[in-house]
């Protein structure tokens, strides 16, 4: 499929969509209907690619907590564990405020709760099964 949109410069130019890999272009009712699905940049197709071994601000830290926690599956167990790292201030983890787990990352203070880690815990757990 080819369009030809309005003169630029007296001269009529031409897009060889056929060219382009498929998903970049939506809606190809008219020239005033195409959206690009992405950042608009050809060879591009808008998808996500994840590296699987990244490594994450607290991965070793739950990691560890995980293996210490009476219940390694459990949000409330492993963020016990975590609270007692954060006490000895082990890794990244500053300390203990009120019911979360203060650690640096990259300079910047963050906070971890208890609903946080139960989040993160279900996307390993979903990870792990795929």
């Amino acid at each position: 499929m080819q369009i030809i949109p309005p003169q630029h410069d007296g001269q009529p130019w031409v897009i060889n969509l056929d060219a382009l890999p498929e998903g970049i272009w939506t809606g190809m009712k008219s020239v005033k209907s195409c959206t690009p699905t992405n950042s608009g940049i050809a060879g591009q197709s808008g998808q996500i690619h994840r590296i699987k071994s990244r490594q994450i601000v607290l991965d070793d830290e739950i990691a560890l907590a995980r293996k210490n926690a009476l219940s390694p599956n459990c949000a409330s167990s492993v963020f016990y564990e975590l609270t007692k790292l954060a006490k000895k201030q082990y890794g990244c983890l500053i300390s203990v405020d009120e019911d979360q787990v203060k650690y640096q990352a990259g300079g910047v203070v963050k906070f971890l709760s208890v609903r946080s880690l139960r989040k993160r815990l279900a996307r390993a757990n979903k990870r792990e099964l795929h």
